[in-house]
């Protein structure tokens, strides 16, 4: 499994270029739609690397992938902030139909997944009942694995919706941050899984810094090199303090909530000095979403069918398996937006 992550990182490499200087500490220029895209392939593939974890025998380097899961999700709220915030801004009217139109953008792509799961089941001799159909679409078996991160993200976009649809953005940012604080110290106390709180203030964070981006710039621009030195060192001091108290990247309810937030803020200094220009994370990007919610069923799957296989083999069919199902789930979706606009 180091193979994977050795091509990997230099796919990501070899597509990386410097901004331009006068653009270093910028963070609109940092997030422009091409990088943020990348990044988002980034994190997806960072994501499936990690889930092999626990199914190959010899996990080597990906272990390590396995253990920052919460940061790459709490990129993934960040993203979504950041990119909730600057719609509302520029695009007239964009409240109008938006929970049809972000609950779909969500909630469909996981019935077409269901839907080619049960053909799938059906033809390989599983015998499926009505029951277990009815509760999977209800989604009362969703709340598992990585499907968490949907309800999660619905409950999000409903907040972003009612919050700033009308109220003044400083009464909404203190309510949505006392929610989520509320949020953090109810889940924490009833030990529901820290991956249910351990990222979702990354969600505020890409809020506020698009709301506050002129202070973000002033604050990041001055002495830029020495921020981000000392950003990464902080990053990397909380990340090893807590593994180090708790054992468990998953133990810590302060310190896993601090280093997520550290972890999304070195990542947009990164960004506002590397411009990410690589086909492969831009093609993952924009079925960055489908690959979060298709991999763990098709590992799964080729885990059984694949039993005693070498590691490389069945991790190989897994993510040729997954790119194929993401990107024509993915292209369902934008034949029948396109469809729907053309009539």
């Amino acid at each position: 499994m180091n193979l994977w992550v050795i091509l990997w990182l230099f796919s990501i490499i070899i597509g990386m270029r410097k901004a331009d200087q006068e653009k270093i500490g910028n963070v609109t220029d940092g997030l422009v739609y091409k990088n943020m895209i990348s990044v988002r392939g980034i994190l997806a593939m960072e994501i499936v690397l990690g889930h092999f974890y626990g199914r190959v025998s010899n996990p080597g380097l990906i272990a390590v992938n396995n253990r920052i899961g919460v940061l790459v999700v709490g990129m993934f709220l960040f993203l979504s902030g950041w990119g909730l915030c600057e719609s509302s801004v520029r695009k007239k009217d964009y409240f109008r139909g938006f929970l049809k139109k972000h609950f779909g953008r969500i909630v469909l792509p996981i019935y077409i997944l269901y839907i080619i799961q049960i053909c799938i089941f059906r033809a390989d001799g599983y015998k499926i009942s009505v029951r277990s159909v009815v509760k999977e679409i209800l989604g009362s078996q969703i709340i598992s694995y990585t499907n968490w991160f949907i309800w999660e993200l619905l409950v999000l976009y409903f907040l972003f919706f009612l919050l700033y649809r009308n109220q003044k953005r400083t009464i909404a940012n203190c309510i949505l941050a006392f929610g989520m604080v509320l949020f953090i110290g109810v889940g924490s106390y009833l030990q529901i899984g820290s991956r249910w709180y351990g990222s979702i203030l990354c969600f505020l964070m890409g809020i506020l810094y698009s709301q506050r981006r002129e202070l973000v710039n002033a604050w990041m621009r001055r002495k830029f090199w020495i921020k981000l030195i000392f950003s990464s060192v902080l990053f990397l001091l909380s990340l090893i303090l807590f593994i180090k108290l708790e054992e468990s990247i998953f133990g810590n309810t302060v310190l896993i909530c601090v280093s997520t937030l550290l972890f999304c803020n070195l990542i947009v200094m990164l960004l506002t000095v590397l411009r990410i220009r690589n086909p492969v994370t831009y093609f993952l990007g924009e079925i960055s979403y489908e690959i979060f919610i298709a991999h763990a069923g098709i590992m799964q799957f080729w885990k059984q069918k694949m039993e005693g296989s070498n590691d490389f083999v069945y991790s190989l069919v897994s993510i040729i398996t997954i790119i194929i199902v993401s990107w024509s789930v993915h292209g369902m979706l934008q034949w029948g937006k396109e469809s729907q606009s053309e009539c």
